[in-house]
């Protein structure tokens, strides 16, 4: 088996675990080779037992980590604190300029959950690795706000945001999905309090703004 696959290095997978992930990257349409073009180096898939992290997990489903001078954004279930988080993508470092993927132990019982989670963590992985400013500027303004109050400005919570909810670079993980993956479940996307939304239309839009290299 290739240990390279679309710009994803599986050699840290078991061949069971590759099992359940790969058909992940087979079934997204979205050129992830882009990565490994604009970056040099595939992005890092592994699976592990994220429960190290529970103390991290804040109750909206997302917490913050930091190791070793890297820093991880936990992925969970809404009112998830302190549960073992599903998923975990470390932040662009110069080893790993694209970042990499870190996929819950425990969420590979459930294959549809596993490779959701994935392709939300490789959603991060292209964002880093594979868009323009203008390209996020674009897909930042396809989202339709349907919180309370003034809509919240930015991309992720450095620029502002103080809810998980709120953040459209977070919120980017199911566009992604359904724009590029339409195919495959996303189980945990309907159980999550998004303020941001999106539709059909923006999909297409998404594959659009996305198809410029």
């Amino acid at each position: 088996m290739r240990p390279t696959r679309k710009g994803f290095d599986l050699s840290g997978l078991s061949p069971e675990h590759r099992t359940v992930i790969e058909p992940a990257i087979v079934a997204c349409t979205f050129p992830t080779t882009r990565i490994l073009r604009n970056t040099g180096k595939p992005v890092p898939v592994a699976v592990s037992d994220l429960s190290r992290f529970n103390a991290a997990m804040e109750a909206h489903g997302h917490g913050h980590v930091h190791v070793d001078g890297e820093h991880g954004h936990l992925l969970g279930e809404p009112d998830a604190a302190r549960k073992a988080p599903l998923g975990l993508y470390w932040l662009p470092t110069a080893d790993h300029p694209a970042g990499r993927i870190e996929v819950g132990a425990h969420a590979m019982s459930d294959p549809d959950l596993a490779r959701e989670v994935f392709l939300a963590e490789a959603a991060h992985a292209v964002d880093y690795g594979a868009m323009t400013d203008a390209q996020r500027e674009a897909i930042r303004d396809r989202f339709d706000y349907t919180g309370q109050g003034e809509p919240p400005v930015g991309w992720f919570e450095e620029i502002g945001e103080q809810d998980y909810w709120d953040w459209r670079g977070e919120r980017w993980m199911g566009l992604f999905m359904a724009a590029f993956a339409p195919s495959l479940p996303r189980p945990l996307e309907t159980r999550q309090p998004w303020t941001w939304s999106y539709d059909t239309s923006d999909c297409r839009r998404a594959r659009s703004i996305m198809r410029r290299a």
